[in-house]
């Protein structure tokens, strides 16, 4: 199963005058600040490496960024 997880959040740092939000591959997620996520109440979690990146950043004139990221979880029936 493919699982997206998404994140929003407004950096005032990142405001910008062009005409378009710009956009970023995963791999620029790491010259951005990003908040720490975590879950609740979780009594197991495993993190599965995944060959290629699935995951991109933008970045609106107003500093607002939305980082996306898409997992695949295996289940066991």
């Amino acid at each position: 199963m493919d699982v997206f997880f998404r994140q929003y959040w407004h950096d005032p740092r990142l405001n910008h005058t062009l005409d378009e939000p710009i956009f970023l591959t995963g791999s620029y997620r790491n010259v951005i600040w990003l908040p720490d996520t975590f879950f609740l109440n979780i009594k197991t979690a495993k993190y599965h490496n995944v060959p290629a990146d699935n995951s991109r950043v933008k970045i609106k004139q107003n500093g607002q960024i939305t980082w996306s990221s898409r997992y695949r979880v295996k289940l066991r029936v």
